[in-house]
């Protein structure tokens, strides 16, 4: 399921607590576990992300340290921060 259809799924269930119509009763059962699968995948990304972005300030540390005489090398620079940046965001 795609987190739309995911979405879709629960708020049919809510209403249906709230006595709309009943959906099939196998199909709370795939949304759990279709919401459990995504969250599960973000939880991965997230850790995945930490560890990039370790990486991603180790080496512009290293870099900053070392000199910057060479243009291509401010511009490794810049872009390890921008990326960083946006990662974090």
């Amino acid at each position: 399921m795609t987190p739309a259809e995911i979405a879709d799924a629960l708020r049919l269930f809510n209403a249906w607590r709230r006595g709309e119509e009943v959906p099939h009763p196998n199909q709370l059962g795939l949304t759990i576990d279709a919401a459990v699968e995504h969250l599960d995948e973000i939880e991965r990304m997230r850790a995945q992300n930490a560890v990039l972005t370790d990486a991603i300030t180790a080496a512009s540390a290293l870099m900053t340290s070392a000199p910057a005489w060479h243009a291509m090398h401010r511009e490794a620079i810049a872009e390890l921060q921008r990326v960083k940046k946006e990662m974090e965001s």
